[in-house]
């Protein structure tokens, strides 16, 4: 799975590779210690739901909602 992360609070833009049969998005941020509030999450340009399950094959981007 491919994993990018681009302005979120507290973490540095990145893109990393990571090896997961499937974890579902609340997981996965829980993991990355991001909270589901700040942020907006793609799987392969759609935009998925905190209880949908990504799989190894996806690309997902993790980015901040921005600032007021």
């Amino acid at each position: 799975m491919r994993i990018k992360i681009i302005n979120i609070s507290g973490k540095e833009d990145s893109v990393n590779e990571v090896k997961l049969d499937s974890i579902s998005v609340s997981d996965l941020l829980k993991k990355l210690d991001i909270d589901v509030f700040e942020a907006l999450i793609t799987r392969n340009g759609e935009v998925v739901r905190e209880h949908d399950i990504l799989t190894d094959k996806d690309n997902v981007v993790i980015s901040g909602m921005g600032c007021c």
